[in-house]
């Protein structure tokens, strides 16, 4: 007996079982730890464990990633069989339960609605929005107005953010669009006049301005710095255009950057080869009495502006701060002007294109040619398609790369602006009896 007793004490177990000290739900996966051996185990989903062949004294550590650490020494033999399926209590670790909350992305928030109408356009005021709604779209029109969407009962309303409306304005029939702001005002286009809307918290008061003033006075204008106004001669139809600034204190202009697509420019210089010579003539003839390059001239009797490979010219502009930027995509760079029209930085960008397999940067049709700014939060967006749906990337506009994938909620999502970490945007469900409304997503968090 005297030599078979450290045997028999040396292959003793013990066992346990642990729960929850609040509840009294049974704990598995705690890691159940003999310090002194350094062997160990695991309660199973009951919350029970065994450890075997245990030497005394037991130190044991109960270990688990909600729960706070537990220890407790067990002296002797005798203390130990008398605990055989003792009960251990753990309490919760309060640092897990103040961690960050993982929530799912919010829905979309609804900003306008209207059952009678359409949401066609919209704009920023001061306090909410300037909203262009319509009951229906003209079906019969002439073929020179086939391609032109036309507009039956519109109203512009003036709404806050949260669907209430404050005001309402009934207008003709025609063409409508909402162009840059006069400066805080924004500004409505149709095929027949320019009206400018002075909108505050209650009421809408409008400017009627004849389509020649504007086109000659107002259209021209981006932005402005104290008494310096940037101004552009930009034209949809011709591949090349300027900016240029006023200084209203002397009244000069000056240049400020020259945009051209070189490869649309060489498209339409050789439109000429493929005039009859009839037309030729008539070219050459019309140079010498405009002094245009018949080249031009002849590109223009071809309508080369209408052809597919024709693209409008994408560099805007955009004023933050005192700091003039010129999204130059056709040079890829990204131009920055002090408020005294001095170059300060020019950074290289690619977030229009894709690299292909040999290492060539070639155009991303998933771009979608857009550069957004957020002017209350001084930061810029682009955004690319895929499968119907919108996905917004940031770009920082220290070295022009772009972060993050914001996916909006919604597929078709339609003339999208970004104010204040939100993205805005008029859609209607597929295949739906509802009309087109307004929404807007968080897109910063």
């Amino acid at each position: 007996m005297i030599l078979i007793l450290p045997f028999w004490a040396k292959s003793q177990s013990f066992s346990g079982r642990i729960v929850d000290k609040e509840t009294g739900q049974a704990i598995a996966g705690v890691n159940i730890i003999e310090l002194n051996s350094k062997r160990g185990v695991s309660s199973n989903k009951e919350g029970f464990f065994t450890l075997k062949n245990i030497e005394f004294p037991l130190r044991l550590r109960l270990t688990h990633v909600a729960y706070k650490t537990y220890e407790r020494l067990i002296n002797s033999l005798d203390e130990g069989l008398e605990q055989q399926n003792q009960l251990f209590q753990l309490d919760l670790d309060s640092k897990i339960l103040e961690g960050p909350e993982i929530l799912p992305d919010p829905l979309p928030e609804l900003v306008f609605s209207n059952e009678l109408r359409h949401v066609c356009d919209f704009d920023f005021t001061e306090s909410g929005l300037c909203v262009l709604a319509y009951q229906r779209e003209k079906s019969l029109r002439s073929a020179d107005q086939y391609e032109n969407e036309i507009y039956e009962n519109v109203v512009v309303y003036s709404t806050d953010f949260e669907n209430r409306i404050r005001d309402s304005i009934p207008l003709n029939s025609g063409q409508f669009e909402f162009k840059n702001k006069y400066g805080k005002y924004p500004i409505l286009s149709s095929d027949k006049h320019v009206i400018l809307f002075k909108m505050d918290s209650a009421r809408i008061d409008t400017i009627q301005i004849k389509k020649s003033v504007y086109s000659e006075l107002m259209e021209p204008k981006i932005d402005s710095i104290g008494d310096v106004t940037y101004l552009s001669n930009f034209n949809p139809s011709y591949p090349a255009f300027e900016y240029y600034t006023l200084d209203s204190r002397d009244s000069t202009y000056t240049l400020l950057r020259y945009i051209s697509d070189k490869f649309g420019m060489e498209l339409m210089r050789s439109e000429f080869k493929y005039l009859s010579n009839r037309d030729r003539v008539d070219a050459t003839n019309m140079s010498i009495r405009t002094g245009i390059d018949r080249k031009i001239i002849g590109a223009y009797m071809r309508g080369f502006d209408k052809q597919a490979y024709f693209e409008t010219p994408n560099a805007p502009l955009f004023v933050m701060n005192d700091t003039v930027l010129i999204f130059d995509h056709h040079s890829d760079r990204l131009m920055k002007y002090s408020k005294w029209n001095n170059a300060i930085d020019s950074i290289e960008f690619n977030y229009h294109k894709r690299k292909r397999y040999d290492e060539k940067w070639m155009p991303n049709n998933a771009w979608d040619g857009e550069v957004y700014l957020d002017d209350i939060q001084q930061t810029f967006w682009t955004s690319y398609s895929r499968n119907g749906f919108t996905y917004l990337k940031k770009i920082d506009s220290k070295n022009a790369e772009v972060s993050g994938n914001k996916k909006l909620h919604y597929k078709y999502a339609e003339r999208i602006r970004i104010r204040d970490g939100y993205a805005y945007y008029i859609y209607r469900p597929f295949e739906s009896s509802q009309k087109k409304f307004l929404y807007r997503e968080k897109i910063n968090y």
